[in-house]
């Protein structure tokens, strides 16, 4: 016996508040969502970013992750990138082209590079782990590296539907 295939039901339309000049504003759970994948990834979002669903759906396509289309390797490497590209003096707009990413996201991943500081990448006491004061990417790679991927449930979120 062969059971029914499973139908997909059709998804429901966004309902979106607009602003003053017409544009549409991402709805909370798209803002709750950018906020906790900035806390989680520690990324600085922008003044104004809750009025600019541009920034947010581009955040959220590159910052969320998604087994298929946005892996954690590949948002690892972004961050790797973003960092050294503004370690190199690259401005915002270089970086984002450079990173094949919305020209808006620019000025966050610069920020993002350029707090990264240099210092210490290793603490004398566990030789070559890289240690609490390493920034969280290297931290990341080293879990990734190693094989240990249930550190990755702690960024496992859905991005919103629609």
């Amino acid at each position: 016996m062969n059971p029914a295939p499973k139908t997909r039901r059709a998804k429901r339309p966004v309902r979106r508040s607009e602003r003053a000049d017409g544009g549409l504003l991402p709805t909370t759970k798209e803002l709750e969502l950018a906020a906790e994948l900035a806390r989680r990834w520690r990324l600085d979002l922008p003044a104004g970013y809750a009025q600019d669903l541009q920034f947010v759906r581009g955040f959220l396509d590159v910052f969320a992750l998604d087994g298929r289309r946005n892996p954690p390797e590949q948002v690892l490497r972004r961050l790797r990138n973003a960092r050294q590209l503004a370690w190199d003096g690259m401005s915002a707009e270089e970086i984002a082209r450079k990173l094949d990413l919305p020209g808006c996201l620019g000025p966050v991943l610069q920020a993002y590079g350029l707090a990264q500081v240099p210092r210490s990448w290793h603490t004398e006491s566990n030789g070559d782990a890289p240690g609490d004061d390493a920034p969280l990417v290297d931290r990341l790679t080293e879990h990734v590296l190693a094989g240990e991927d249930q550190v990755w449930a702690e960024f496992a979120v859905q991005p919103p539907a629609g």
